[in-house]
């Protein structure tokens, strides 16, 4: 490292600014959160409008204290407290210096050091963004292009959502979920096991999130936060924006999906079954599983009134603690320092502020009465609820907190009563108030949870609730199933299965025609992909040998019909197998080239005929 560059002016200025940073970031991420906190969790677009201007105001203070501070090299040495614009010193009744600018002196003196330290840190980020950018085209060079039927949904939809660009769909078997890459020439990876475990409605509406990350050109600006965070990587509220970017980034998409698919419902089950098929991905790589997926569910069903961040009292406390940075930062500039006794009142201050009574009834600003706990030793549980230890733990104490404006404006839109949160509590302790209005929203009641446990049904969470009910089981539905011989008691099995359509009637009808269903993931993997026992017994009568039921799950998947055998068997291939009929529908091979190609073998005899 060149020691010169690093006591040099421009060195100087930079180490001025990342420390000046410090105290400006955290001032801009308080503000952010604030703002965030008071604003409707629907407002996804100004959430996002927002956020990024927060990493933006962040990028442009650092930029404008390093102009400032820069002073070009003169003859005359330059002391290092001095690098900072020039304060005249000030002195005490003793004629010594400040504790500020004690500080400043000892701060300028660690500048170099500082710098050096910067300057490796982005030069190994700079080599992770690097990695990554390369891993992502090498993602591309190595995928194929995607069936034809899959190409034909995603330029419907691309028009829909006004895409005025070429988007390729490639098939990839090293990622696990739909995602983008590349800005000029964009690329949708779609994996195999999302055309296998996803309904073709599911699958459009996820490639109708993928095309809003296109629509956005979130590529190029998920590109452009990348370097931010490859040049501010010591910060953690840079770090913490970036991920409000993201969130508020995916919930944009999630709008424009839905805008497009018409359904939020079902757009919500396909989120929760791309959450069953999701796996760690690149990050330069646009992708439908950022973000929190359980959040978005909930945001996108209306279960929850708002996107869950910061609380209206985290909010608070951190607003008023960037506000008393502001102010120590406003006097301490010139020093860069303050008493430390003066530091601590002010510290005490915001504690005071930040933190009211527990008890403190707020019911009559939402209309419904909330009830206030007194202090409990022990809690009453019912028989098949989990137990509960006697000294109370973070989730209780959590309940004996009063709710935010949030959670009451929550519990109001969906008439939860005082007896409907003591009863939910004694189903599920340490439940939040949130989830219980969730619960409400979709008709998750006591009774449902209570009849589906009697059935069996190992309900533990909330959230099992949560998604069972918006499904659509019922007891009912739970016995029937298990009249055909399927053994259920996981609540993830029997919610897949509902989301999807599987029937007893179903499952009867495919094992008539020989098909062995005999869990939950088999019948759930075929109403996935569009089985019906119609399907089954026409592929038959093409003459294809069905013997597992992944090779049916796995011919529809890839498009194969029956009509598409059959087009087959007149150009001449016939008694074909199940693994050559595979590689045809994953080539994207249509009836009408095959016959193209049957009626060129034709002209070609004729010709040589003659």
């Amino acid at each position: 490292m060149n020691l010169a560059f690093t006591t040099g002016p421009l060195a100087q200025a930079i180490g001025w600014a990342l420390l000046h940073l410090v105290w400006q970031g955290a001032l801009v991420a308080g503000l952010l959160a604030a703002a965030l906190a008071l604003l409707p969790g629907r407002s996804a677009n100004l959430r996002y409008a927002l956020s990024c201007a927060a990493l933006i105001l962040i990028v442009a203070l650092g930029g404008a204290t390093a102009a400032r501070s820069y002073a070009p090299a003169s003859p005359a040495p330059v002391s290092g407290e001095h690098a900072f614009p020039p304060i005249a010193p000030l002195k005490t009744s003793l004629g010594t210096l400040t504790p500020g600018q004690e500080f400043a002196r000892a701060a300028g003196r660690m500048l170099p050091a500082l710098v050096t330290l910067w300057i490796l840190g982005v030069a190994l980020f700079s080599l992770r963004l690097l990695r990554e950018w390369l891993g992502a085209r090498r993602l591309v060079a190595r995928s194929v292009p995607a069936p034809g039927v899959f190409q034909d949904a995603a330029d419907r939809l691309g028009r829909a959502l006004g895409v005025r660009r070429l988007v390729r769909l490639l098939e990839s078997g090293a990622v696990t979920v739909p995602s983008v890459i590349g800005f000029v020439r964009p690329a949708i990876l779609l994996p195999a096991s999302a055309m296998t475990g996803l309904t073709p409605a599911q699958l459009e509406m996820i490639l109708a999130h993928e095309l809003a990350h296109i629509r956005r050109h979130d590529f190029l600006v998920n590109l452009l936060q990348a370097v931010v965070e490859t040049l501010l990587f010591y910060h953690p509220a840079v770090w913490w924006i970036s991920r409000r970017v993201r969130a508020e980034r995916e919930n944009c998409c999630d709008d424009l999906a839905v805008a497009v698919c018409g359904n939020p419902l079902q757009y919500a089950q396909a989120l929760t079954r791309l959450e069953e098929l999701r796996a760690e991905g690149l990050s330069l790589a646009m992708s439908a599983d950022g973000g929190s997926l359980l959040e978005r569910v909930r945001r996108i069903a209306g279960a929850a009134g708002r996107t869950r961040g910061p609380g209206l009292r985290g909010a608070a406390a951190l607003s008023a603690l960037a506000f008393v940075v502001l102010a120590l930062a406003s006097i301490a500039l010139p020093a860069l320092g303050r008493r430390p006794a003066e530091a601590r009142h002010a510290v005490k201050a915001v504690h005071a502020i930040a933190a009211p009574a527990p008890h403190e009834v707020i019911s009559a600003i939402a209309g419904v009465p909330v009830p206030v706990e007194p202090k409990r030793t022990t809690v009453t549980l019912v028989a098949d609820a989990p137990e509960a230890d006697d000294a109370p733990d973070d989730e209780e104490v959590a309940q004996d907190r009063k709710p935010t404006l949030d959670e009451l404006i929550a519990l109001r839109v969906h008439n939860v009563t005082p007896k409907r949160i003591e009863e939910m509590r004694r189903l599920f302790p340490g439940v939040s108030l949130d989830q219980i209005a969730s619960m409400s929203a979709v008709g998750a009641t006591p009774e449902f949870i209570r009849e589906l446990r009697r059935e069996g049904l190992e309900i533990r969470r909330p959230d099992d609730a949560t998604g069972l009910a918006a499904v659509g089981v019922t007891p009912e539905f739970l016995r029937e199933i298990r009249a055909v011989g399927i053994p259920v008691r996981d609540p993830s099995d029997v919610q897949g299965m509902a989301a999807v359509g599987v029937s007893a009637r179903l499952i009867r009808e495919l094992r008539a025609t020989g098909i062995a269903v005999e869990t939950a993931s088999q019948a759930q993997g075929l109403a996935a992909v569009g089985v019906t026992p119609d399907y089954v017994r026409r592929l038959r009568r093409a003459g294809v040998r069905l013997e597992e039921t992944s090779e049916v799950q796995s011919l529809r998947a890839l498009g194969i019909t029956p009509e598409f055998v059959e087009r087959l068997a007149r150009a001449g291939y016939t008694n074909l197998s199940v693994e050559q009929l595979s590689r045809l529908g994953a080539s994207g091979m249509t009836g009408d080239f095959i016959e193209e190609m049957a009626k060129y073998r034709t002209r070609s005899r004729e010709r040589k005929a003659s």
